[in-house]
This record gives C-alpha cells, structure tokens and sequence, in this order.
C-alpha cells in the first residue's frame, strides 16, 4: 500500500517518463532528418567504413542503419556500388578477375554473390557449433540428421571454391569465423570413418571428395600439431584405405595408359559419371572412361566445373600426418623404423658422381640427411598458386571432349626441370593381395605396420617440342640422304614408297614424339635419346632422322624455354641451336609436348627416368628403372603437380597388364629450393 507521499510522486514519474519518450523521438527524428540530408555517395561511404570496421562476420554492422527510417533503409538497400564494395573488403577478389570474364563480376552479381555467401557461412558456423556441443546432448548429436542434402554440397562446394581463391580474407572467414575446420570434423568424425569401419571401403561420392580437399586446404602446421592422437589414428585408418585401395578410388581426370586425348567415340554417347559404380571381378582394373563434370550455381549462374578427385587429395594429407603417426607410435616397418623421419628430407650432394646414360650427364650421389621437414600444406595466402588446379577443374570434363582452352598450360613448362626430393610409400605385397580380392581393410587397422616408406632424390631434365623447331626438325631429316651430312648416321639406301616411289622421308611427317605402350610411359619402344647442346635428340627406331627437343629452364621466363647460348659459331649448321632463329621463342608459343629425362637415389639404389607429360590435363607419367647389379626392376609413376609445388601420384609395376590391377603404392615429392 502506498503512502501518501509516494502516491503523489507517481503521477510526476508517469508525467517525465512520457517527456523523456516524447524528447527521445524528437531526437530519433532530428537525427532521421539529419541523415536523410546527407548526400547518397557519403552515406554509402558512412555505412561502408562502419561495416569494414569489423573485417569477420557479415555486414550487420549496417543493421541500426537501416532501422532508423524508411528513406534510409531505401537507400542503402537499393545500393548495389555500396555491397559490391562490401563484398571486395570481406572476400579476396584477385582470383575472381584471373578466372571469369568481367561480365560475370558486375556490381549486381556480387551482391548477389555476397548474400549467397553469408547464408552458407551461418549455416556452417551453425553445424561447427553442434558440433563441438554434442556432449550436451543424450544422444547423438543432430547435426547431420537432415533431408537437406543440397545444402550439404552447396556448402562444401562454396568452401571449396572460396579457398582456391583465397588471398588471406577467404580462409579468414571460413576458418576463424565460420569454424569450417569444426565443421568438417563433424562429417569425418560423424560420417566418413563411421561407414569406413562398417562397410570398409565405402563408395567415393561428391561430398567425401570435397570434404577431403577441405581437409588439406585447410590444414596448417599448428592443427596438425594440436591434433589429438585418438583423432589422428582414425583419420589415417580412413586415409589408408583411400590412398591404397586403388581398386576403389581413381585419382586421374582420364583413365592414365591414355596419351592421346580426347577419345573418338560416337558424339552420341554419354560417358557414366564419375561415381557410377560397376561390378568388376577380382584384380580386374577399371578401365572405364568417366564424366567428371558438375553443374554448381556460383556467381549467380550455373558453373560447369569437374568433381575434385577425393584420392588426389588423400595422399597429400596422408603425407602431411604420416610423420606425426609415426611419433605418435601408430606403425612403422623395418624400412621405417631405419628411417624414423621418412618425410624429413634434406638432400645434400656428395663429391661422387655417376654417369646419366639417358641424357649424357652428370648425376649426383645424394646423401639423404633426414633433419628437414618436407611441407606439402596448401598455399594460403595466394591464390595464384591454385591456378592450375582450378584450369584442370574447369577444363578437364570429359576425356571425349577436347580440354577446355585455358591461358596457362596444366603443367608449367619448367617447373619439372630440376632436383625434387620426397618419399615413395608402400603397402606389404601379401596385405595388398588381400585388398585385391576383398579383405576390406587387410589388417590396415589392426596392424598398420604392413606399410612402409623410402625417401629419394630426383634429378631431372624438361626438353620441349615448339612448333618453331618443325623445320629444324624436317633438316635434321634431309641431312640424312647423303653420307657426308655430319648428322648422317647410316649409309645405308633409303628405300621408297611402294604407293608413290617417294623416299619414305617424304612421307616422314615432322611433328612431336608420338605416343607409345602405357606401360613404357607412353614412349615407343626402342627410343633413344642423346643429349646435345641446348636440347636433346630423339631417335625411334622404325623412322630414320630425328626429333629435336629444346632444354627448358627452371621457370625463368615465361614460356619457360632456355636460351640458346650465343657462343655457338663452332658447332654444326644442322644442329638447332646454331641457328640464330632459334635463339628466341615467341612468348605466345605453345608447348606441343614435353619430354623428361633424368636420374635419382633411394635406399634401394640408383635408377634412370624418362617419361612425358600429356598435354589434356597435365599428367606426369615417369619409368623409373634401378640399374646395377641387383636391379629392381622398372616402375611406372604417375602424378599430378598441385598447388605449391606437390607432387603426388602413385607408382606401379610394369608387369601386370592393363587389364589388371598391379602392385601399386604412392608418392609425395617437393622442389628443392
């Protein structure tokens, strides 16, 4: 009950409370008014600098704007200069300009874009969080318990992508604001190596490929330190069974013992996806050409671009997490345990040298000196670096479609020519029998140590065919018709065509080496390659003359070419590189094909290598053959270079058929700088 006194206060608060409502609207309304005279330019500047003010996060920092009166709100929603500006200070925009047309990027597309965008990162940041408060529930988490599996992919598929084009502010959002790293734990740990431990190798869908590039896309030094051992030994459980099992899991955008690409096939036919599995019998390979291409909505259209090849990125982070599995004690072999850092590679030459028989040089006894970390972590601040990943996802759809014209060849001309060091890993024989015909993990889980790894040393050459040499090519031909050419190499008669009484010569058609058996690494047999100044020559053994390839350098220039020396008056006029013509290729030239040769050094001893690179997605296919006394064989690798200079692939025998799987295993090597 109230006392008098009080009683009569009450009307007074009432009366001042309505005052100061009265005066709060009054000033709402000065200030509404006082915005509302500020020209349109400067109140988008105002709103711009408020929202950049907080560079994570979406632009809510323009909400107490847009409520402060309609004319406002109108003006600031209709401003597609001041969202197009917003969406270039919260997301990197250099790669973008690099890779579409400029009418792909007009201010109405990234706005479109930036709204897009921040409904994808919210619902990411959304699962992360239930994510990481799972315990708070009874039972299972509900974070992948949802119909709406359009969502799931559109969001990997904007993660993706967003980190192929990152310069820092990409990654940024998606890791330090939308936890993208909580969420693909969530899919990992809830999904992948779940149904890894029920069905063993389960079948490689759109999804897990993307969420296993996120996996090494993101990953950096710090996580994989921080990672928690009992994490760690599942996720190699779920890496070993997709790096080994190829019977399962391709990793090349056309089938690999093709060269010559694309296929001839009737226009009518349609190739099956990627993920269409067929029922195949034991040993037997997938010799199956695929459809890789996906429609996904970006940049409001609809962009046609290749499905991620999930064991691509497998063995990348098989080899960033191999050397803490083995800290962590989770296996090791004999070979292992006389190597305890296999990927800690530090070559350094000794005096010795040896005698390179395929190119006429020198090769360097490399004494391996394991105290340095080979890094195969993604570029994170440059998306440059990612460039010829996104051309071969762009290009690379179907191997019965010619590739994609891109800008810059799928493997830079140069960037093979030089010394690499790295690891080539591989599974016990037997265990890997028993992959073959059905044991789904063969003992990968319960005992790991069936797989063992051996560090070597490459050193090698890059020669290229150019267009400009065809006539250099045609004279090293003609030089051949009379004994006292200095390029003649037999004086034997040169028969003639039956059809046209032609010298077979004539009907020599000049042009790059043409491809051979698979197995031999697309060479034909019986080629033989002698070094000459600034190239190599080509001999084949059923053609008479030879095809001059051109030395290329370590990415010096542009094209990637060397220079011929300018000291070159003494040497034969047939030679190529006498000739002031060649001296210089135009910047605009295209590399037709591209021819490696080479040395190397492992534990197991010394070997050769020469092999080629196919021109349709970039595809580098190496023999490597052991030489000495107690020689072990040939092997075939083949590989891809990926961003940041990792090259990574598998390796095979050179005695199973195609029609087979062979003995295979898996590689990682890395430029020495």
């Amino acid at each position: 009950m109230y006392s008098a006194s009080s009683s009569n206060e009450l009307p007074n608060r009432v009366l001042v409370s309505r005052n100061s409502e009265d005066v709060y609207r009054s000033r709402k309304g000065q200030r509404a008014n006082a915005l509302n005279g500020i020209p349109p330019e400067l109140l988008d500047e105002i709103s711009y600098h408020v929202v950049t003010h907080t560079p994570l996060g979406p632009p809510s920092g323009l909400l107490p704007l847009l409520l402060t009166c309609k004319n406002i709100q109108n003006s600031l929603s209709g401003s597609l200069s001041l969202y197009s500006r917003i969406f270039r200070s919260q997301f990197d925009i250099k790669a973008l300009e690099r890779r579409f047309p400029r009418d792909w990027l007009t201010s109405q597309v990234l706005v479109h874009e930036l709204r897009r965008r921040w409904v994808v990162l919210k619902r990411i940041r959304h699962t992360a969080r239930l994510w990481r408060n799972r315990h708070k529930y009874d039972g299972p988490a509900p974070v992948w318990a949802r119909d709406e599996v359009g969502n799931l992919t559109d969001e990997l598929w904007t993660a993706f992508l967003m980190l192929l084009e990152s310069d820092g502010r990409n990654r940024e959002q998606l890791v330090e604001w939308a936890n993208v790293d909580s969420y693909l734990e969530a899919y990992v740990c809830g999904m992948l190596i779940p149904r890894r431990k029920a069905i063993g190798f389960y079948p490689e869908s759109l999804e897990s490929s993307l969420v296993i590039w996120l996996a090494w896309l993101v990953m950096d030094e710090d996580a994989l330190h921080h990672e928690h051992t009992s994490k760690l030994a599942d996720y190699m459980g779920l890496l070993r069974s997709v790096v080994f099992g190829v019977h399962k899991y391709d990793m090349y955008f056309a089938p690999w013992f093709y060269h010559d690409l694309p296929l001839q096939t009737d226009p009518d036919a349609q190739p099956p996806s990627r993920f269409h599995e067929f029922r195949r019998r034991a040993y037997e390979a997938d010799l199956v050409p695929r459809n890789n291409a996906q429609r996904v909505p970006y940049l409001g259209r609809q962009l046609v671009i290749s499905s991620p090849i999930m064991a691509q990125a497998a063995i990348l982070c098989f080899f960033l997490r191999l050397r803490r599995a083995e800290a962590a004690g989770l296996g090791q072999t004999g070979d292992t345990a006389r190597h305890p850092g296999n990927l800690n590679l530090s070559a350094q030459p000794t005096p010795s040298t040896s005698s390179n028989q395929a190119t006429g040089s020198a090769d360097v006894d490399y004494q391996l000196d394991l105290t340095q970390g080979l890094c195969l972590f993604a570029p994170a601040h440059d998306s440059s670096m990612h460039d010829n990943d996104w051309d071969r996802l762009i290009a690379c759809l179907n191997p019965y479609v010619d590739s994609y014209p891109v800008e810059r060849p799928f493997c830079r001309p140069g960037i093979l020519d030089g010394t690499w060091e790295g690891v080539f890993s591989f599974f016990d024989f037997d265990a890997f029998q028993d992959m073959l015909v059905g044991t789904a993990s063969a003992g990968m889980d319960q005992n790991p140590n069936v797989l063992g790894q051996q560090p070597q040393v490459w050193r090698i050459q890059e020669y290229h065919w150019v267009p400009s040499l065809s006539s250099y090519n045609t004279r090293n031909t003609e030089s051949q018709r009379s004994p006292i050419s200095p390029m003649h190499r037999s004086n034997a008669p040169i028969p003639s065509s039956p059809e046209t009484g032609k010298s077979v010569l004539d009907d020599v058609e000049v042009g790059p080496l043409p491809s051979g058996p698979p197995l031999n690494a697309h060479m034909p047999v019986g080629t033989r390659m002698e070094e000459v100044p600034g190239g190599i020559e080509v001999y084949q053994p059923t053609k008479r003359g030879c095809l001059f390839y051109r030395r290329a350098s370590r990415v010096g220039s542009e094209l990637g070419v060397a220079p011929v020396s300018a000291d070159s008056s003494g040497e034969n006029e047939n030679n190529p590189s006498t000739d002031s013509a060649t001296a210089s290729v135009e910047s605009n030239e295209q590399v037709l094909d591209i021819l490696l040769t080479g040395t190397g050094h492992s534990a197991w001893g010394s070997f050769t290598l020469r092999g080629r690179v196919r021109p349709w997605d970039g595809l580098i296919t190496l023999l490597k053959e052991y030489s000495g006394p107690q020689s072990r064989g040939q092997w075939l690798y083949r590989g891809y270079i990926h961003a940041g200079g990792n090259w990574v692939g598998r390796w095979r025998d050179t005695v199973t058929q195609l029609e087979y799987c062979g003995y295979e295993g898996v590689y990682a090597m890395r430029a020495r700088h």
